[in-house]
């Protein structure tokens, strides 16, 4: 058994608290990105960041169809960019 605040288990398998490894990855960039251009005064734009456009920094093949992974990553970036950008 693992705590909930653990990101990794010990077999080395993600603890996906988002709901997949798209989600959780997204999550974890967005908020950078969101705080990042807050603090340079850049206008609001998620896409001006590669990692939102490519949505598939993390991926493995063990995660299924990338394009699921892309689209729950993108989701997740979103929400942690926004919750970010707009404080």
């Amino acid at each position: 058994r693992t705590s909930g605040d653990d990101a990794r288990r010990p077999s080395g398998r993600t603890d996906f608290r988002f709901g997949s490894a798209g989600a959780e990855a997204g999550y974890r960039d967005g908020p950078l990105k969101g705080r990042e251009d807050a603090e340079d005064g850049d206008d609001y734009d998620p896409n001006r960041h590669s990692w939102y456009r490519s949505a598939d920094r993390g991926y493995e093949d063990r995660y299924g169809a990338r394009d699921d992974y892309r689209a729950d990553y993108r989701r997740a970036f979103l929400d942690g960019y926004n919750e970010t950008y707009r404080r």
